[in-house]
């Protein structure tokens, strides 16, 4: 389901199933269109999907190819191990990358990326890139914050701390432009289709 919705194709109900089959012909999808999710803050997600990435027409070319999904705005890194229950890392990257964001292979790219982008505010800044850390270890991060350990190494080999990441990235004060998120972000962004604020999902 997630897949299907990041990448916006048609999410109709087992109906449009039974109705082809019962009048021989495959019906118009759009009347048999899932239009809510229990867990969705939001209904009519699947067609704001189909909408954003195809137009009003499923055809075989997106809107304004490449310049269309949900996370086209996001640079990523997802960091530490993603243990079960919750979705493996590849899962996670899976759907990030069908909604269009640039995963980073190291934090120091993601830092790059931030501290060029002027633009990135704020993720209420809709033409901004918003860089996000993806990360499931709550202890690990909070270590990091009380006892500066090292999130990283760098190109040099040295390392970045969790103190001189947010303080050589925030444009002001306890607004940071790279942002440690659980993985719980990703997927309610998707259910909504919508991003969401991060405010909420923020381990620190």
């Amino acid at each position: 389901y997630m897949q299907s919705l990041v990448s916006g194709v048609w999410i109709v109900s087992s109906n449009w199933v039974v109705e082809s089959l019962r009048l021989g012909v495959l019906q118009n999808e759009e009347l048999f269109e899932v239009n809510h999710n229990a867990k969705a803050r939001v209904d009519f997600a699947p067609k704001r999907a189909r909408l954003d990435i195809w137009g009003p027409h499923l055809t075989k070319q997106r809107v304004g190819k490449g310049s269309s999904g949900l996370f086209l705005q996001v640079r990523v890194v997802l960091y530490g191990q993603f243990p079960t229950p919750g979705p493996p890392r590849s899962d996670i990257a899976d759907l990030l990358r069908r909604g269009g964001a640039t995963i980073v292979d190291s934090m120091q790219n993601l830092i790059d990326v931030a501290m060029n982008s002027s633009s990135a505010l704020s993720d209420n800044n809709s033409r901004g890139l918003i860089s996000v850390v993806v990360c499931t270890d709550v202890k690990f991060c909070l270590d990091c914050k009380q006892e500066a350990l090292p999130l990283c190494p760098t190109k040099d080999d040295s390392t970045i701390t969790y103190s001189q990441l947010f303080d050589t990235c925030s444009t002001q004060p306890n607004d940071p432009i790279i942002r440690i998120v659980s993985p719980l972000w990703v997927l309610d962004c998707i259910t909504n289709y919508e991003l969401q604020p991060t405010n909420s999902y923020l381990w620190l």
